[in-house]
């Protein structure tokens, strides 16, 4: 006759009574357990143990015990979404909370050409100005500019005004510079130099605004840039273009 095995006396983990092996510290994939979850009542002969886990992603988990000893359960579920995002991905860029810089640039860029409901679609789309078929795809754009690009300093900036948005019409501009690239620049060629307005009054120590009115009168661009601002020649000069301009009065050396 055979004889029976003496009874095992439950230990208590997490409060409560438990005659199987301790599984804590055991780890499963991304799972590592922490203590006995709860025991269910299935059915009035079966009961099922649940251990709590914690995932390597920060969260916790009740899981069912086999399911941690053939391997079945590795993660919270994190890891599935995971897989299911990168099988879904095209390029990256616009995932959930987690926009791209660039990306963002990129949709701008496409709005402002192909939505008429856009505020700026009659200064781009609707004066003609169209995205090249390669940039219709945003990993294509971020291939072609993604280098350059600094979020905050720099924005995309089109070499030609009326030109499409393509490689070769685009660069990364600062504010500064794309103020110098608009269409209601006034650009001036003089000794086989090109510049604009602003730019020249640089090179030249004058306010834009003296040029600008010089040209206004009827001086050539090589009279507006080359003679000197409050000369006793700008002032005859001015002088010769519009006889009537002093009224009678003698011109004043000084001012320009």
């Amino acid at each position: 006759m055979r004889k029976k095995k003496p009874k095992v006396s439950p230990r208590f983990i997490n409060g409560i009574p438990f005659r199987g092996k301790d599984l804590t510290g055991l780890r499963s994939g991304r799972l590592v357990v922490e203590t006995l979850a709860e025991i269910r009542q299935s059915s009035p002969v079966l009961k099922k143990v649940y251990w709590r886990c914690r995932c390597d992603c920060g969260k916790t988990v009740d899981v069912f015990m086999s399911n941690l000893k053939n391997g079945h359960t590795q993660s919270c579920g994190c890891y599935k979404s995971e897989q299911t995002a990168k099988a879904h991905l095209t390029h990256g860029g616009s995932r959930v909370g987690k926009w791209e810089p660039l990306f963002v640039v990129w949709r701008q860029m496409i709005s402002r050409c192909k939505n008429d409901w856009n505020v700026s679609y009659k200064y781009y789309g609707g004066r003609g100005i169209r995205v090249c078929d390669r940039w219709l795809e945003y990993a294509a754009f971020r291939e072609d500019m993604q280098h350059g690009y600094i979020q905050g300093v720099t924005s995309l900036d089109r070499i030609n005004n009326d030109g499409n948005y393509e490689p070769s019409n685009c660069r990364w501009a600062t504010v500064k510079e794309q103020a110098r690239n608009t269409r209601k620049n006034v650009w001036l060629e003089h000794k086989g130099e090109r510049l604009c307005l602003t730019d020249w009054g640089i090179r030249i120590g004058c306010k834009p605004q003296v040029i600008s009115l010089r040209l206004k009168r009827g001086w050539t661009v090589d009279e507006a840039l080359t003679i000197p601002v409050g000369s006793v020649v700008g002032k005859l000069h001015r002088l010769k273009k519009h006889p009537n301009v002093y009224q009678g009065k003698k011109p004043n050396p000084i001012a320009a």
